[in-house]
């Protein structure tokens, strides 16, 4: 009965660590040291970075099964907060045959970088307890495309200290 109890216990703090988000120091040498923050979906096939710019706190999505063919992809991100969800629609800036999307505010693009954290978009983003990312994106199909989409779940724990720590850089 021991064993069971700590190998739960073990499982459960292996489910909790991986599930949300951590904050690292990048240090390549060639640009000053900086802290970026990301968390994993609960799929485990997407990740969302925040890092911080000249132009403000940025968020960035990658998702390996996915290479954009248009710069500009429509997505939607529902906050869980207490039950209820909040959305926000955003752009998300590709460059042409990449899998990660630079997200930046609705109808913006690379130069609204920055932008995102809006008052309101920060209040639901610390709040939540869970964050839903749809992108809808384009795929060819015989000489035209045609739109369809992908859904991913974060769990935000922590999601208030990472924005703190990516936000005052300790």
């Amino acid at each position: 009965m021991k064993k069971i109890v700590l190998l739960s216990a073990a499982l459960l703090l292996a489910v909790v660590c991986n599930a949300q988000w951590k904050v690292n120091v990048e240090d390549d040498g060639f640009d000053d040291r900086h802290y970026v923050a990301s968390v994993m979906s609960k799929d485990s096939e997407a990740k969302v970075d925040m890092v911080q710019l000249d132009r403000g706190i940025c968020l960035a999505i990658e998702t390996p099964e996915i290479t954009y063919i248009k710069n500009y992809c429509k997505v939607e991100i529902i906050f869980k907060i207490k039950g209820e969800n909040k959305t926000h629609e955003i752009n998300g800036c590709a460059s042409s045959g990449t899998s990660t999307l630079l997200l930046t505010v609705k109808n913006g693009s690379t130069d609204n970088m920055g932008e995102i954290f809006s008052d309101e978009f920060l209040t639901d983003f610390k709040n939540a307890s869970l964050m839903k990312v749809k992108i809808t994106y384009a795929v060819p199909y015989r000489g035209t495309t045609y739109d369809t989409y992908e859904e991913y779940v974060f769990n935000m724990t922590g999601s208030t200290n990472a924005y703190n720590r990516v936000k005052n850089q300790k």
